[in-house]
């Protein structure tokens, strides 16, 4: 109906484009709500008015001493004043749009199916059929708490361990949920031990309010929560352990820190939906050797996984795995290794080498070295091998064979912080770019199914093409 303008494209928000918003909010001609942006400077305040949030290179602070922010829109940053000093980071609240090529890793995007999923294929141990199940132990976490809700995620998990040395509290219960239910900032060091046949649930999903159907509106209750609109962050290693049939399953944070596995015999960890700056970790000692434990990434982000040689298996889909972000970076450049485990990878970006016992491969790019102790069993299916790798059989995969020559994948970007990343470029040959089982794309984004998508909106698009007229994809994506 018309052409479309910059307010309906998914771009980057240019520096005037945002002074051009802020002024026409100042003159009353935009509601502050439908700003791109909005800052608070305490827990349960009100936004900033327009005419006190100013535009970095653009425009001066404002006069006089009330509370402002001066944002640069390029760098992704900004400072908070009040009266002419830096403002405290943790008293800073800020909304804002982040863009991402698909719902992978830590986000505020709605998170329900995969969590559903991921809940229900765990593989902690469950009571037996002839048994009652329990009524979970749910715990709300809030920086700004109100009601039964705790103010950080240390005092939940200590709660719940609490719970599990009380009898009283445990007997009848096998499943603990924690739910954080903001975007707050939560930092320090976590740890918690879980009991054999025990699983915690370490959720970022709000309460919502209720309303029933003669209209009554119900307050939230905790425990009651939908995995959408937060993205907390949680800074600090966080340490788990665990006795036999034990689960712990992460969802929705944002982990600036390690995740670690202590000694002991968990039964299984799931990462989903998450992004974990640091390592992934299994270790193994004089409190038990996870033998039985099975690592699970599910849609995220982690900057490596490292399993001590008696962990068996570690389950990686649609994700990436990348040391971009681990410092110091692990040794010998490996993101993923374990000495005695069997990797299963699916439509997965690994960008670094990989040392494992077994391994299955299926729709990924392995962007480094991969070696495969026993490649008698095991395949790799439609991915990319990077040169020098020892693997098993190879099924349609570029390249085919070890002595082959082949073409490499090329990004739109590896930086972290970019929307685009890791993208296949435009520039990427189609062997990878449409190389995946069903003709989708190789590595994280092969559930999107862009070559398919692309080529079928072509199609419908052609016959209405008007004569002289090109049909073409621009901006990062494959033409057809």
């Amino acid at each position: 109906e018309r052409l479309a303008t910059e307010h309906d494209l998914p771009l980057p928000l240019r520096p005037r484009r945002l002074l051009a918003l802020l002024q026409a909010a100042r003159r009353g001609e935009l509601d502050a709500a439908e700003l791109p942006l909005g800052v608070r400077l305490e827990a349960g305040g009100t936004d900033l008015p327009p005419d006190r949030i100013r535009v970095c290179r653009l425009e001066p602070l404002a006069p006089g001493d009330e509370p402002q922010a001066m944002v640069d829109a390029v760098a992704g940053r900004l400072r908070a004043y009040r009266e002419q000093a830096p403002h405290a980071p943790g008293d800073v609240f800020v909304r804002y749009a982040y863009g991402a090529m698909a719902d992978v890793g830590a986000g505020t995007y709605d998170r329900a199916d995969i969590h559903d999923s991921v809940l229900a294929t765990d593989l902690w141990t469950r009571p037996g059929p002839d048994e009652d199940p329990g009524t979970d132990l749910q715990l709300a976490v809030s920086s700004n708490p109100s009601g039964d809700e705790v103010a950080d995620v240390a005092t939940a998990l200590g709660d719940v361990q609490d719970a599990w040395a009380d009898p009283a509290q445990s007997a009848d219960r096998a499943s603990f949920t924690v739910s954080v239910g903001d975007s707050a900032h939560y930092p320090g060091a976590l740890s918690i031990e879980v009991p054999a046949a025990t699983r915690l649930v370490l959720v970022a999903a709000g309460w919502p309010t209720r309303v029933l159907p003669n209209g009554e509106v119900l307050t939230p209750v905790p425990g009651r929560y939908v995995p959408d609109g937060v993205r907390p962050h949680v800074q600090g290693t966080l340490t788990v352990t665990g006795g036999p049939g034990g689960s712990v399953g992460l969802d929705g944070l944002l982990l600036e820190g390690d995740v670690v596995v202590g000694p002991g015999d968990l039964g299984s960890l799931t990462i989903a939906q998450c992004t974990v700056t640091g390592t992934v970790r299994a270790e193994s000692g004089a409190g038990g050797a996870n033998g039985s434990l099975q690592v699970r990434l599910v849609r995220s982000i982690a900057g490596a996984v490292a399993l001590a040689g008696t962990a068996p298996m570690v389950v990686v889909t649609d994700s990436v795995l990348d040391t971009v972000t681990v410092d110091p970076p692990p040794p010998g450049d490996l993101v993923l290794a374990g000495a005695g485990a069997h990797a299963s990878l699916e439509g997965s970006t690994v960008r670094g080498d990989v040392a494992v016992r077994t391994l299955d491969a299926s729709s990924c790019v392995l962007d480094g070295t991969v070696t495969a102790e026993h490649r008698q069993v095991g395949c790799v299916r439609f991915s990319y091998v990077g040169p020098g790798s020892r693997t098993p059989r190879r099924h349609r995969c570029v390249p085919a064979t070890l002595t082959q020559t082949a073409p490499t994948p090329v990004y739109v970007s590896t930086d972290p912080a970019s929307p685009a990343y890791p993208a296949l470029d435009a520039a990427c040959s189609p062997l990878i770019a449409a190389g995946g089982e069903g003709e989708s794309e190789m590595g994280v984004h092969h559930h999107l199914r862009r070559p398919l998508r692309v080529g079928a909106a072509g199609r419908q698009l052609d016959p209405y093409l008007p004569v002289g007229s090109q049909l073409g994809l621009f901006g990062g994506g494959r033409a057809r």
